[in-house]
Formats: C-alpha cells, sequence, structure tokens
C-alpha cells in the first residue's frame, strides 16, 4: 500500500520542501519513505508529481493522500487589505488542495483508499480579514462535496481542524509586524477612522494573547466611554452564549 503526504508549499518559512529537508527527514524515518518537491501553485509541479506517484504505485494504486499544505497570510481588518492578501492563502490553502487532489484521485479510486484534508478551526468560526478563513471554509465545502461523490467508489473522505498551535504559522510577533507594515501604508482617512492608537491597542491584547492560554479573548475597553462599555458588553455576550 502507499500513501503520499504533501507538505509545506516553498516561501513558507519552512525547510520541510527543500532538498535539504528531504535528506533530514529520511535520515530519522523508515528506508521505504520517499519524498519529492511539490509546489502545491505550481499546476505543472502537481502533474509532475502525479506522474511520478502513478509510476511508483503502478496497478496498486494510491491508498492515502494527506493535504496539509497551508500559509497563513495577512490577518488584518478587511478594509486594510488589497486582493492580493487574499490571493495568496486561498492560491495554496484551497486551489492548491483541490488541484492536488483531482490529479491524484484515480488512483485513490484504483485503491479505494483515503484522503485526509487538514482545514481548520478556522473552518468554522473566522476571527480575522484576510484570506486564511475564506479559505479554510472553502477546503470544508470541498471536503464534503468530495466525500459524497466518492462514497460510491469506495474511497474515504475525513478532514481535520486543528485548533490554535504555537507555530511558526501563528507567530504573533510576525503576525503583528505584517499588520504594521500595512498599518503604516494607510490611507489617513482610514487611520482616523480606526484612531491613531488603534494600532497599539491591537498591539498589546495580542502580546497578552502570545504569553497566555490559547483560550484567552481579550477586548479593548475605555471605561471613560459609554460606547466602548457597550461594545464590550455585547462582545462578551457573545462570547458566552448569554450563560453569563
Amino acid at each position: 500500500m502507499y500513501s503520499l503526504i504533501l507538505l509545506i508549499p516553498p516561501k513558507s518559512g519552512s525547510h520541510c520542501l527543500t532538498e535539504t529537508g528531504a535528506k533530514e527527514l529520511k535520515a530519522v524515518t523508515s528506508k521505504q519513505l520517499q519524498t519529492v518537491l511539490l509546489d502545491v501553485r505550481d499546476s505543472d509541479s502537481v502533474k509532475k508529481v502525479a506522474a511520478w506517484v502513478k509510476a511508483e504505485v503502478q496497478s496498486e494504486g494510491l491508498w492515502g493522500l494527506v493535504n496539509n499544505a497551508g500559509i497563513m497570510g495577512t490577518s488584518a481588518p478587511t478594509d486594510w487589505l488589497d486582493i492580493e492578501h487574499f490571493r495568496d492563502p486561498i492560491e495554496v490553502n484551497l486551489i492548491g488542495l483541490i488541484n492536488v487532489t483531482i490529479s491524484m484521485l484515480p488512483l485513490i479510486k484504483k485503491a479505494k483508499g483515503r484522503i485526509v484534508n487538514v482545514s481548520s478551526v478556522g473552518g468554522r468560526l473566522a476571527f480575522s480579514g484576510g484570506g486564511y478563513f475564506p479559505s479554510k471554509f472553502g477546503v470544508e465545502g470541498f471536503n464534503d462535496s468530495l466525500r459524497r461523490d466518492m462514497k460510491a467508489f469506495g474511497v474515504k473522505v475525513c478532514c481535520i481542524q486543528p485548533g490554535l498551535f504555537k507555530t511558526a504559522l501563528t507567530n504573533p510577533a510576525q503576525i503583528m509586524k505584517e499588520k504594521e507594515v500595512i498599518w503604516n501604508k494607510l490611507p489617513l482617512d482610514i487611520k482616523k477612522q480606526y484612531g491613531e492608537d488603534y494600532f497599539q491597542k491591537e498591539k498589546g491584547g495580542q502580546e497578552l494573547r502570545s504569553c497566555s492560554s490559547l483560550s484567552l479573548k481579550t477586548v479593548n475597553l475605555n471605561l471613560t466611554d459609554s460606547n466602548s462599555i457597550a461594545r464590550a458588553v455585547v462582545f462578551v455576550t457573545k462570547e458566552t452564549a448569554g450563560k453569563g
């Protein structure tokens, strides 16, 4: 039986998808492991890997495919962003995942194998602007339709929804650095709408979250401002689902 695990795409801060990374992986795993470099954003790369896999598995087909390539992209209020900020994570997390899956489906159907798509808790609840959350909601939809389509062929389709973990993908310092770059380029009218101290407040909340429980949620509150208090009450009511 053959299974294929597709790792992180290039330019995502990982050494996994390099010749060096492949050698390091082989050194600590089974001698049966085989690696291949794949950029899920590149259709030619996907086709080449599909051909390589077909030659490896031959008549047995492919028993397992795990789609776990993903990037966070820029996380910021929607009106700070342009279309390119949305495009990158959608290209990797959704379009790339679909392209790889379609290319491998004939081999998976032959083996009556299994597909595992790695989504995110962000595929169920979006809590920031940017392309990451739309991409993960898309993965959920694709996973549901694919599972129904493949049931008749004996192919199992699963979806994993990880929560938030402390990895390079969710590095608070890097997220704030990217957000600050965008803030500095924003038109003055948008900065005025948010308030000049908005970014500093956001930075403080991010720093607090980075050194405490992943369950912690924060809200900016000005005790001298009735509107600020009202917004905080709405936030807490929503978060506690009215349970107090």
